[in-house]
């Protein structure tokens, strides 16, 4: 027991120095300064008592709020920028090393909130696959976008726990005998704290309720055959739905004063957006997503007008993306007789991904974490064939020499 504690704190470490690097070495990506505008809006009425007014920022409706209102509130911690008039590039310049910031100290304390959510996801995954969770913690796709000021590490990191929550109820929901809640606390208690992680997640970037999909998939595949009469089976899972819901909305200050009015205007704007000039601009292709996972981060350095991720220089110390990846095919199999809501969480967010017009390389943070839990049952597949052979070829060399 003491091992693996020892085992688990050292992967989280390893992630943890991993990204704080990364975040400070890192020079300022395309969207930091959109996502640093908006939490100075949210620093500004925390520091001057005005919660209430929070619904009324409209700055970058077009996400929800959860991620942007939590760098407020760490960014309200520092003394304010004064006056926001407009210029989202008034403190620092895209691709400019973070050194060259108006404030260096609060752009790198706002990266460090990334760095801490995208930590707490591999120590979650560590948790159910400390193998898992070491390939988490070197991928260059992860620690790329958990390292910067964007919206990825928070919805990444309850997405996790909102699984692995799941996955403590999910043998209890399993059994074949009529679902009794009593004396099930602990389960109950499990699953609520999935559905609110899941609705958390999609308050912090609407793409990772795909999550959300995924688990209810895997309820209505594995749980509800086993006793298709059971109406305490559906109600659990209606129940949990509109927990995730109410948490949705109530994790989204934006949508407080209309939730359907100004939902549907926000999704809206993606929409839209997938079809726009932006994305037929950048021209990437249907598998592009498959692309983005393939290969190590600093595959991707192109000139600098056309960069989907900026670098300077060594910011990535593993470049096992490759390598990941053809080892999560390998473990494909594996992956869906043990893990299925993993499956279905990679599965279903794949598919969404590669139907999705819009393929920004941040987007395929959403499928990183199954992914790397499917290159360790590869590994293992690997391990065990090499095993076997080993066996057979040891066996073989004996009957040899006995003759």
């Amino acid at each position: 027991m003491k091992r693996r504690c020892l085992l688990i704190a050292a992967i989280i470490l390893t992630a943890l120095v991993l990204r704080a690097y990364a975040a400070a070495t890192l020079p300022i990506d395309y969207d930091e300064p959109v996502y640093y505008t908006a939490a100075r809006f949210y620093a500004n009425l925390i520091q001057n008592d005005r919660l209430a007014e929070i619904p009324r920022i409209a700055f970058n409706y077009e996400h929800p709020v959860l991620a942007k209102l939590v760098y407020g509130a760490v960014l309200s911690f520092f003394p304010s920028d004064g006056h926001y008039w407009g210029d989202v590039w008034q403190f620092f310049s895209n691709n400019t090393p973070i050194t060259a910031a108006v404030h260096p100290e609060k752009v790198f304390a706002l990266r460090m909130v990334s760095v801490l959510f995208g930590a707490l996801e591999t120590g979650v995954l560590t948790l159910i696959s400390p193998l898992a969770g070491l390939i988490l913690a070197v991928d260059s796709m992860s620690i790329k976008y958990t390292s910067v000021i964007y919206l990825e590490a928070l919805p990444a990191s309850l997405c996790m726990l909102a699984v692995f929550l799941f996955g403590k109820a999910h043998a209890w929901l399993r059994q074949k005998e009529k679902l009794s809640l009593r004396n099930h606390t602990r389960e109950l208690l499990c699953l609520a704290g999935s559905a609110v992680c899941l609705g958390a997640a999609a308050a912090a970037k609407y793409q990772y309720g795909i999550v959300a999909l995924a688990v209810g998939a895997t309820y209505l595949i594995t749980v509800i055959p086993a006793r298709r009469a059971d109406w305490t089976r559906w109600g659990l899972l209606i129940g949990l739905a509109a927990l995730a819901a109410a948490a949705f909305v109530g994790a989204d200050p934006y949508l407080y004063p209309d939730p359907a009015g100004r939902l549907a205007n926000s999704l809206a704007f993606s929409l839209d957006y997938q079809n726009g000039e932006a994305v037929r601009a950048a021209g990437y292709p249907f598998h592009q997503p498959l692309i983005w996972l393939s290969r190590p981060v600093t595959a991707f350095a192109t000139p600098i007008e056309n960069q989907p991720m900026p670098e300077r220089g060594p910011e990535f110390i593993f470049l096992l993306d490759t390598f990941i990846f053809l080892l999560a095919i390998l473990g494909l199999p594996r992956l869906f007789k043990q893990q299925p809501v993993f499956f279905a969480w990679l599965a279903i967010g794949l598919a969404f991904l590669l139907i999705w017009n819009t393929k920004w390389p941040q987007y395929a943070v959403l499928v990183v974490a199954p992914m790397c839990l499917s290159a360790s049952e590869g590994l293992s597949a690997l391990a065990e064939a090499g095993k076997k052979t080993w066996t057979k070829m040891m066996k073989r060399m004996r009957r040899n020499a006995e003759c």
